[in-house]
């Protein structure tokens, strides 16, 4: 969530198995991470933010759904 998960990888390993074996173990954990799909992750990582918060965020001031 705050761009550390290389150090979650160090620890655990690069296998998302084992990164997913570990959030369960750990009580899936709600604080510090977060699930993305693959264009989100890779959006996040280029642009720092996914497009879906970047249309809440505009759809927010635009006062969509204020009808």
């Amino acid at each position: 969530m705050n761009g550390d998960g290389a150090a979650h990888r160090e620890k655990v390993g690069r296998n998302a198995q084992a990164q997913l074996v570990d959030l369960k173990n750990r009580g899936w954990p709600k604080d510090g991470y977060t699930v993305l799909c693959f264009n989100c992750n890779i959006a996040k990582g280029a642009h720092g933010t996914c497009p879906h918060v970047l249309d809440r965020l505009n759809h927010a001031r635009n006062g969509a759904g204020d009808e």
